[in-house]
């Protein structure tokens, strides 16, 4: 059973979106702070600033903001940011090739469908989960003398990425349900 509880922030202009996805959250067991935001101001940046937040779900098309340029400021100010992507518009994913290497990052078209978004919620926390572990590891392992911390760290991360492997797996299957329910 996962005990980590997540920081996750919204930023959707469509209060009946951001309503549901928070509901959809709330429902599900995923253990989480969640942010809500339907516009870019202070207060947003302030947030940003003062939490670890564990991913960021963003509207592309955002009122008067574009949600790719806000998510620019956002790498600027973060490192090691993971984000899930939204838009009630036919998008392709070809636009957001220019983050490529700089953040993780998932695409969902609106209606959001809960049980998919979950599960892609699921694995973008794991991401999540274990990129600060690696950091922190990395840190303490500049910090050390043990000759088999590099064997320790390998092991380790063999199997983190086996369980994201499973993720991703139990993902695929989530969205073929899906798809064969249409």
């Amino acid at each position: 059973m996962n005990t980590n509880h997540y920081k996750i922030i919204i930023l959707d202009d469509n209060l009946g979106t951001l309503e549901t996805i928070n509901d959809i959250i709330v429902n599900s067991k995923i253990s989480t702070d969640i942010f809500c935001f339907p516009n870019v101001d202070d207060n947003f940046w302030d947030v940003i600033e003062d939490i670890d937040v564990d991913l960021f779900i963003v509207d592309i098309r955002l009122g008067t903001d574009d949600g790719r340029n806000i998510t620019d400021e956002i790498i600027k100010r973060k490192r090691g940011v993971i984000f899930l992507f939204i838009s009630g518009y036919d998008f392709s994913l070809d636009s957001l090739i220019r983050f490529k290497g700089r953040c993780v990052y998932d695409f969902m078209a609106k209606p959001i469908t809960p049980e998919p978004f979950i599960t892609r919620i699921q694995c973008l926390l794991n991401i999540s989960q274990t990129y600060k572990v690696l950091v922190n590891d990395v840190k303490n392992f500049a910090n050390s003398n043990e000759e088999n911390s590099i064997y320790t760290l390998r092991k380790k991360y063999e199997d983190m990425l086996r369980k994201d492997r499973m993720m991703i797996r139990s993902l695929k299957e989530s969205i073929m349900n899906v798809r064969k329910q249409i």
